[in-house]
């Protein structure tokens, strides 16, 4: 194949290229370039990044060609501001290191002793709402998985104070980080404005707190049965080497960065989709009482509760939410014809590639059935990037699904929600991917009802 130059997105201004589009709706931008061609030039000021619109393609970058797409680029080097660099963000090399030591805080055997606390946690957020009341319920979620980051990832007092800082920084950070991405101009970002300064300040807070975590653990030498117990105790097989005190503060953030944040995404726009879809609502409703019973839920109930993952399944293919990632070359390549040189930001837009229609079928419609075993086609498989592909799939992935299902069912059981006002719901773009405003009100659900 003759290799060529990308077409160039069409609506790139003078000076500032797409900034300005995807600064006010990305994903509306991204999505709109699948008929542009499988390559396509982004204009970001000066640089030019690459995004790729075929799932074929981006599966080819993920599984076989990790080596020359590494994680970095745009969005990777603005996270990376804030939270380190830890597994979720380092390149090839510290990958390969870091991992094994990771591993054993979130293998399969560890996952069920922490489903009790998620259980509790959901109980107790959502058991002290009050009938009637109207709440902003991503904010509501993200209490819960705050909480359950402070019992289950750093359980020390230190720990509680850095969940709090980032369950309060979020808001401010989130924005920020996302102006980074799409302002990859890094004196903007240095001048001292009001919004840089508290963005430095509440950096600056949130690192402190980690690093309050890390000392005090060193201090004690006594594990606390949490998982950063478990990544500090961890030893490389080859030179019995741990992680240095930076990498775990590194990892920490990334953790608590994540654990909060992106499963907070998702319930919120599980319970946005299933409060519009009564039909889905009843089944999920008579699932959660057949199989709970009005108790707590437990571990041993997420294998019964498969209407719950196909919901949440549904959501992260509608709602991903790390909806756009980017990857740095690190050797000339090529893709569909087009020459990428090394050192390029390559982007693919999650969000974007889940609603093309040659993988699934009616794309724009919330339809969790399309997740039955009877129904789900191996190319819709391998067309779902919402926990990524490859060896740099998310290690917390079991993690996220448990708690999320634990969440939504404790919720279902409990309370109807209904939509407080006829605004329509749009995805904003915040580095997760989160509704515009989701406030509902709570409705008790009675002992008989189904």
């Amino acid at each position: 194949m003759p290799l060529s130059p990308p077409v160039i997105a069409p609506g790139a201004l003078p000076l500032v290229g797409h900034a300005g589009r995807l600064l006010r709706d990305p994903m509306e931008f991204f999505t709109a370039q699948r008929g542009v061609g499988p390559v396509v030039g982004i204009r970001l000021g000066p640089h030019t990044a690459y995004l790729v619109t075929d799932p074929e393609l981006v599966r080819s970058m993920l599984v076989g060609g990790y080596r020359d797409f590494d994680k970095g680029g745009l969005f990777f080097d603005a996270v990376r501001s804030l939270a380190g660099n830890g597994l979720a963000t380092c390149s090839a090399g510290d990958h390969a290191r870091q991992r094994p030591l990771m591993q054993p805080a979130f293998q399969p055997s560890v996952l069920p002793r922490y489903t009790a606390v998620m259980s509790a946690c959901a109980e107790e957020v959502s058991g002290a709402w009050q009938a009637g009341s109207t709440l902003a319920l991503d904010q509501e979620m993200r209490r819960i998985t705050a909480l359950v980051a402070t019992r289950t990832l750093v359980t020390s007092k230190e720990g509680a104070q850095a969940a709090a800082e980032v369950e309060r920084g979020l808001p401010l950070l989130l924005p920020a980080l996302h102006r980074r991405v799409f302002i990859p101009v890094p004196w903007v970002h240095q001048v001292p404005t009001p919004g840089n300064r508290r963005f430095e300040r509440t950096r600056a807070r949130l690192r402190e707190a980690v690093d309050q975590v890390v000392t005090q653990y060193r201090r004690s030498g006594a594990g606390h049965g949490d998982l950063l117990s478990l990544i500090m105790e961890a030893r490389s097989e080859e030179d019995g080497s741990g992680l240095s005190d930076v990498e775990i503060r590194d990892q920490i953030m990334s953790v608590l960065l994540a654990g909060i944040e992106t499963t907070a995404s998702l319930l919120s726009w599980a319970l946005h989709l299933v409060s519009r879809h009564p039909g889905v609502r009843r089944r999920l409703e008579t699932e959660v009482k057949t199989v709970l019973g009005g108790r707590t839920a437990d571990h041993q109930d997420l294998v019964r509760l498969p209407y719950c993952r196909y919901v949440l399944t549904e959501t992260m293919r509608l709602y991903p939410p790390a909806a756009l990632l980017s990857r740095a070359t690190t050797t000339d390549v090529e893709l569909a014809g087009t020459p990428i040189p090394a050192g390029s930001d390559v982007l693919f837009c999650v969000y974007a590639l889940h609603r093309d229609p040659q993988v699934f079928a009616e794309p724009g419609r919330f339809d969790p059935d399309r997740w039955l075993p009877e129904r789900v086609t191996p190319v819709q498989r391998k067309g779902l990037f919402s926990l990524g592909a490859g060896r740099r799939k998310c290690i917390g992935d079991s993690f996220g699904l448990i708690e999320a299902t634990i969440a939504l069912a404790t919720i279902t059981a409990r309370w109807h929600l209904r939509p407080a006002d006829r605004r329509p719901v749009r995805p904003v773009m915040r580095t997760t991917l989160m509704p515009s405003s989701l406030r509902m009100t709570l409705e008790p659900r009675t002992a008989g009802s189904g």
